[in-house]
């Protein structure tokens, strides 16, 4: 299950966490799959160790990043124009994953 672990305001990151991470092919699968239902996603890359997915949502753009190393999925702002809308992202993403912060 993921949940809202840290939020970071000043540099417009959420850092979202997992009681275990399973493997990159299904932890994106379970990824793109909740985001689907509201985001747009527009582009997918997916390396041996991290992966990004760029979205939109409300007219702005986001990036959700994982690296496997760390065990580290984090979302951020993908330009200064989409972080004034970081408060909304918040929000929204409160109704999809409980918050432990």
């Amino acid at each position: 299950m993921l949940y809202i672990k840290t939020i970071d305001i000043p540099d417009n990151q959420i850092i979202l966490g997992c009681h275990s991470m399973p493997d990159q092919d299904i932890f994106f699968n379970l990824i793109k799959e909740t985001f689907e239902k509201e985001f747009t996603i527009q582009e997918t890359n997916v390396g041996a160790d991290r992966w990004q997915v760029r979205m939109t949502w409300q007219h702005a753009h986001w990036v959700l990043n994982f690296d496997e190393y760390s065990d580290s999925l984090w979302i951020e702002a993908a330009d200064p124009q989409s972080a004034q809308k970081f408060p909304l992202l918040i929000e929204k993403l409160a109704n999809y994953f409980p918050a432990t912060y």
